[in-house]
């Protein structure tokens, strides 16, 4: 006997972030983006960058983008 639900599409209906969730986890990965590219342009130095790192991470309460700290 063949199992058809193995080719039923995956659906789930509860999004992985809230709506307040992913709008901190967005936000905070723009002003990572920020800094990153001040970084290599030579604006802020690599120890400016681990110092607002987390100063952002807390500001914003990132969901997922914590995770990796000292990413530039």
């Amino acid at each position: 006997m063949q199992d058809n639900r193995l080719h039923e599409p995956v659906t789930n209906p509860k999004p992985l972030l809230s709506p307040d969730q992913f709008q901190r986890e967005l936000s905070y990965r723009a002003a990572m983006t920020v800094i990153r590219h001040m970084l290599r342009e030579g604006l802020i130095t690599r120890g400016e960058f681990v110092r607002i790192q987390p100063i952002l991470a807390k500001k914003f309460s990132p969901v997922w983008g914590g995770l990796y700290p000292n990413d530039g």
